[in-house]
């Protein structure tokens, strides 16, 4: 196929990711809505920039399926209203390698999908985590969706502040070109203006039926304490 235009509903739809959409909408629906909206902005993304099908279709997956890790984590720590305090935070940035185990576990998910759902957190700088690579090392399917998530936080109403508008974000994002991709973000303020000006953009996330199978409770343990993953990635401070 020549360039980036996937409809959407054949990643939404697919049995695979449709159960794992389908585990964040359960455990807390505001991370499935922010979800849907990262996937639906790099799936723009990819059109606009005519990318080609092989390279679109795993960044608009890890798009869709980055924060699948917090599905790990309590769900009152994805909508607490304040700071999160420092041992919060040790948990909450295991979320990226939580993710990463989850759809290695599957043995379904490519490579290229799995380091966006590993690596989204990490930054040019390397003042990222969960390992604090230096993001320039890492693919560009890696940096777009680290834009693209960062765009989509700010302008979505959070327990803590009110949405952004999109100018704003994209100002920010420009004012860290040490953390984040200078040229990503230009074109994603590229693609948002055309959006602006009637260029025909995606067609909406279709919201699919709750799947969530037995398979993937299963992977639910990994955050146990007593898990080999939880001692081997989170060790007594």
């Amino acid at each position: 196929m020549g360039n980036g235009n996937i409809p959407i509903a054949l990643i939404t739809r697919d049995p695979r990711t449709q159960r794992w959409m389908g585990l964040m909408r359960s455990h807390e629906p505001g991370l499935y809505q922010h979800s849907l909206h990262v996937g639906k902005v790099v799936t723009d993304y990819t059109r606009f920039c005519g990318l080609a099908f092989e390279t679109a279709w795993p960044m608009i997956e890890g798009g869709l399926l980055h924060d699948i890790g917090k599905t790990q984590l309590p769900p009152a720590l994805l909508v607490k209203p304040r700071a999160l305090n420092e041992a919060e935070q040790r948990m909450m940035i295991l979320h990226p390698a939580f993710g990463a185990a989850l759809l290695e576990a599957e043995g379904f998910y490519t490579k290229p999908v799995i380091a966006i759902v590993k690596s989204h957190h990490e930054r040019l700088d390397g003042s990222g985590y969960p390992n604090g690579l230096h993001q320039s090392r890492t693919a560009k399917s890696v940096r777009v969706v680290a834009v693209c998530d960062a765009f989509c936080a700010m302008t979505e109403s959070r327990p803590y502040e009110n949405a952004w508008p999109n100018e704003r974000a994209l100002e920010r994002l420009r004012s860290m070109p040490a953390q984040y991709d200078g040229a990503v973000v230009d074109e994603l303020g590229g693609m948002l203006d055309a959006r602006e000006h009637g260029w025909q953009s995606a067609e909406p996330m279709v919201e699919e039926p709750v799947d969530v199978t037995s398979k993937v409770k299963r992977h639910r343990g990994l955050l146990h304490p007593r898990s080999a993953f939880f001692k081997a990635t989170y060790p007594p401070q």
